[in-house]
Parts: structure tokens; C-alpha cells; sequence
């Protein structure tokens, strides 16, 4: 049970960038409807949106090429955020249905602690939902917080965090329910344990295409973070003030 869990959490996890590659941001990044301000890790204070600029409160004229380059790099960084929302919330269900499944395969999908876990889980996204998006349901990103900062560490320790308290706060009625079936029910100890080995492997397979799925929306978000690299660099080389523009690194080469 404990390794079947435990595969489990690994796999909802890691597979928000399963092996796609790893993000850096360099200061931070927020989204507030339809304006972006940056602060760079040297203290500069930018802010844009799809044809305006100003750094340091400074409004900066622009040429039609900066305009433009300007205008890819809000709509890239645009696209980023729902994206990243997008894999949160599938990770989230990739953990949600391995620990629920893991718990209702062995004490019944209609049990007390089963419906509990799944609750538990639709309010963990309910919290990720209101850190991407207000109440009038437009688009909101600090990559400051932590714990949406383009999956970095905080995403990460805080799903992982909240798995563990979970099956910590449950594994006590578990072990109670599986007693109590052991003592009283129909099964003996090697049936018990051949079902086990039969779910086990059926999870596994739900997961893996779920895995596969996420992956793809991975690699579409790792491209889209390269082209806001991409336009980042056109920003600094052709705006003067832009000069030590530089927020956001994205290694291609990152292996988990």
C-alpha cells in the first residue's frame, strides 16, 4: 500500500515537466489583467502591456518594430499563464484519482473516507483556480508567491505536502477498515493480496495515459516559454532602457 502511494504522489509530481525542461525566473513576473509587471533582480520596475511600456515609471516611446516585439512578448507570456494553470490542475487530478482510486480499491469507492479524500482534493483545486484567476474570472500570475512559479519548487512541495497530510490523516481508518474486513469479511490474506496486485497494475495504467497527456501539454507550455525568451532578448537588444532585461531562462536540457 505504501509503495503504491507513494508511486502515486511521484508520479503527479513530476509529471507537471517530465523531463521537458526547467524554468528560471530571475526577479518576478505578475499578471494582472491586461498588465504585466516585471521586477528584475536588479531592482528595475517594468510594466507593459501590448503597446505600452514604462521602466521605472518611465514611459518609453516606441518604434513600429518595438511595438511589435513588445506585443509578442505580452500575448507569449499570455498564453503561458493559462497553460500553467492547465498542467496544475491536471496534476492535481493525477494525484486526486491515484490516491482516491488507491483508498476506494481497497475500501469500497462509496466509503466515508473515499468521498473525503475526494473532497479534500476539489478544494485544494478550488485554491490553485483562485491563484490563476479572479472572481470575475480574468487572469491573475505572481510568479512571486511560490506556489505558481512556472512549476517550480513551491508548486511541487506544496501538492506533495498536501498528499502527505492527507494520507497521514487517514491511514489510521484505513488500517482499522482493512482489519475490520480481514477479521470479519470473506477474504483471506493471499485473495487480499492478489486483488491488490490486480489494482495496482490497472492504476498504473490509468496513470500512464494521464502522464502521457500531461506531458504533451508540457512540452507546449516549454515552447511557449521559449518564445517569450526569445522575444525577452529582442526587447533588451533593441530597447537601450531594456538593456539588463533579463527574467526568464529556459533550459532545454533539463532532466528530471
Amino acid at each position: 500500500m505504501r509503495t503504491l502511494l507513494l508511486s502515486t504522489c511521484l508520479m503527479a509530481s513530476t509529471a507537471t515537466l517530465a523531463n521537458e525542461c526547467e524554468i528560471n525566473i530571475e526577479g518576478s513576473i505578475e499578471l494582472d489583467k491586461e498588465i504585466i509587471m516585471i521586477e528584475t533582480e536588479d531592482g528595475d520596475h517594468v510594466r507593459l502591456n501590448e503597446s505600452e511600456l514604462w521602466v521605472n515609471g518611465q514611459s518609453i516611446a516606441l518604434s513600429s518594430d518595438q511595438q511589435t516585439y513588445l506585443g509578442d512578448y505580452f500575448n507569449s507570456i499570455q498564453q503561458s499563464v493559462p497553460l500553467t494553470f492547465d498542467i496544475a490542475m491536471e496534476a492535481i487530478d493525477i494525484a486526486g484519482t491515484g490516491v482516491t482510486a488507491a483508498f476506494g480499491g481497497l475500501l469500497g469507492e462509496d466509503d466515508e473516507l473515499v468521498d473525503e479524500l475526494s473532497d479534500s482534493f476539489s478544494l485544494f483545486k478550488e485554491k490553485m483556480h483562485d491563484s490563476f484567476y479572479d472572481a470575475s474570472g480574468r487572469m491573475h500570475f505572481n510568479s512571486s508567491t511560490g506556489s505558481n512559479n512556472f512549476f517550480g519548487e513551491g508548486f511541487d512541495e506544496e501538492l506533495s505536502e498536501e498528499i502527505e497530510s492527507l494520507v497521514s490523516r487517514s491511514v489510521g481508518r484505513l488500517m482499522i477498515a482493512l482489519g475490520t474486513k480481514m477479521l470479519f469479511g470473506d477474504d483471506d490474506g493471499g485473495d487480499f493480496e492478489q486483488r491488490m496486485e490486480a489494482f495496482g497494475e490497472d492504476l498504473e495504467q490509468q496513470m500512464d495515459l494521464k502522464a502521457e497527456h500531461i506531458e504533451q501539454k508540457a512540452d507546449e507550455l516549454c515552447d511557449t516559454l521559449l518564445a517569450v525568451e526569445s522575444n525577452e532578448s529582442r526587447l533588451r537588444y533593441s530597447i537601450p532602457e531594456l538593456k539588463n532585461f533579463h527574467v526568464l531562462n529556459v533550459d532545454t536540457d533539463y532532466k528530471m
